[in-house]
């Protein structure tokens, strides 16, 4: 079970460089996941035509 860390050790845990890479890509990977969720997705929902 891993410990717990406090405001301070997190503090100085992001001193440690594969913390860093880890969060660089976590942040990263929300930003661009978020410009896509921001993206408006136009279907042209006036153009369909039922199957038949």
């Amino acid at each position: 079970m891993p410990k717990r860390v406090g405001l301070f050790g997190l503090l100085s845990a992001i001193r440690d460089p594969n913390t860093q890479r880890a969060l660089s890509f976590g942040l990263q990977f929300a930003k661009c996941f978020g410009g896509e969720l921001d993206r408006e997705h136009v279907t042209p929902s006036s153009n369909q035509t039922p199957s038949s």
